[in-house]
């Protein structure tokens, strides 16, 4: 937490009771009994109304002080959240997701190689004979320097999530109203007539 703001559960009345009041105030504060959290009941059943009162905060009518700060915090690690996953979803873009390596058939490899095991088998069988004669190469020492190319550093990229894209990102699309037929109203009008 900010070490800016005091915890808002920590209630300074009570500590002060619990360990400076004579030992009958600590005997009702043993007996206090500690909110607990909602039940999945509880959930079901204000669920509708917790809805509404995040609309009506949302839109800017708090109906306290204390919920208007806890709205706050939460509307911002809300925020937060969003924009560090949209900047990995697009940063994650340019890499391509790495394909598993393709498992080969153990058959495959014993018919395409049998020919090379039988050349490994003659060539143990038979003699080779040296016929290579030394040249001057063969006893001189030779160094080959190879230069690594120093991997380029990598470069700061920003992301542009303030895009419509990204404004409705894991919305559900609305389901569009169809427009009433001419005819259904046309026939309404000619009924009420007759």
């Amino acid at each position: 937490m900010n070490s800016k703001q005091p915890d808002p559960m920590f209630n300074q009345t009570e500590v002060t009771l619990r360990f400076l009041a004579n030992s009958v105030y600590q005997d009702v504060m043993e007996k206090k009994t500690e909110v607990s959290d909602p039940t999945k009941s509880d959930y079901k059943f204000y669920r509708k109304r917790a809805f509404a009162m995040m609309k009506d905060m949302m839109k800017g009518k708090y109906p306290s002080e204390s919920l208007k700060e806890l709205h706050m915090k939460y509307v911002s690690e809300l925020i937060n959240y969003m924009k560090i996953q949209d900047t990995t979803d697009i940063l994650q873009s340019d890499y391509p997701p790495k394909s598993p390596p393709k498992n080969t058939d153990a058959s495959d490899d014993i018919s395409s190689s049998s020919g090379e095991i039988m050349n490994e088998a003659n060539k143990l069988m038979m003699k080779e004979s040296d016929a290579d004669a030394p040249t001057m190469d063969d006893f001189v020492t030779k160094k080959i320097i190879r230069v690594k190319v120093p991997v380029p550093p990598p470069t700061v990229r920003i992301a542009n999530i303030k895009t419509d894209e990204h404004k409705t990102k894991g919305l559900k699309k609305k389901k569009k109203k169809a427009p009433q037929k001419e005819t259904e109203s046309k026939k309404e009008v000619s009924q009420s007539g007759d």
